[in-house]
């Protein structure tokens, strides 16, 4: 019976023992559509005041140009010109730096949280490098590998693998102690061990940690991009505002910001599915 329990993983809810669903439980069920609404109608709202104060407070598209200015001008970009071209290359450089940075950082979190020589020894790097600008390292990333995509990708990877790596130590070190001793007591040791207890404990992070690396990746795919990138959609904001076209760097910007709010909720809905017991 004890196996069974630890083999479930963490619980807050006593339906878990009484198979009936909580009052706490159903409270939560009820309120999640009405927090997408509220989301929804605060996005709608915001866009509203935009097009008000763009429309009757600025009135020069030079300056400001509304959500309903940027949709026209973002259709305009897809038919006429290379906007698909730019998402594509730009996607390439986010996907790949994203994978890269879990590759690199789920495990090298788990091995510093399991080690704690190699984690005195490369505590300060990681916080140095994770204390780095960017934007001061990217042109030399750039001059080193070039303009292509492997330049691209070091600048996304720097700045999107360490909220992995610190989530992941941090998840794995936050594993229950009760669990960890009912654990021994059941004869667990070694692999056993790391994977039922400490890598369960540490998922929720891990993808805590992801969601938070793909804001980090987006900017560092734009950062990358300014510096003498021929296409992708940092290109494009960089010739958009060369050319005073306003409503063309919303559109772009627009694009990345959607993109990160959809792969965000991506990772969320994975996170309440994997570890239903941290949801919120």
């Amino acid at each position: 019976m004890s196996e069974s329990v630890l083999e479930r993983g963490p619980s807050l809810e006593p339906s878990a023992f009484t198979g009936r669903p909580s009052g706490r439980w159903s409270r939560l069920t009820v309120r999640f559509p009405r927090r997408r609404a509220i989301s929804v109608l605060s996005v709608l709202v915001g866009a509203l005041g935009w097009e008000i104060v763009s429309d009757f407070v600025v009135h020069d598209p030079l300056f400001l140009t509304g959500p309903s200015a940027v949709f026209r001008r973002f259709l305009e970009m897809v038919a006429h010109e290379s906007l698909l071209y730019q998402m594509q290359v730009s996607g390439i450089e986010f996907g790949i730096g994203m994978l890269v940075s879990i590759g690199i950082g789920v495990p090298l979190g788990l091995a510093l949280a399991l080690l704690p020589n190699l984690r005195a020894a490369l505590r300060p790097w990681i916080s140095g490098l994770y204390s780095t600008p960017t934007v001061a390292l990217a042109p030399l990333f750039i001059l080193w590998f070039g303009l292509g995509l492997q330049g691209k990708v070091v600048v996304v990877v720097l700045v999107a693998v360490f909220p992995i790596v610190i989530n992941t130590e941090v998840g794995v070190m936050q594993a229950d102690h009760d669990q960890i001793e009912m654990a021994r007591v059941l004869g667990w040791s070694g692999h056993q061990l790391f994977l039922r207890v400490h890598l369960r404990s540490a998922l929720p992070f891990v993808l805590t940690g992801i969601r938070l690396a793909i804001g980090k990746a987006i900017i560092g795919v734009v950062v990358a991009e300014l510096f003498g990138a021929r296409a992708g959609l940092g290109y494009q904001i960089t010739i958009s505002s060369q050319a005073y076209d306003t409503a063309g760097l919303f559109a772009a910007v627009g694009i990345l910001a959607v993109a990160g709010v959809g792969l965000s909720a991506m990772v969320q809905l994975l996170e309440n599915a994997l570890a239903p017991w941290r949801r919120r």
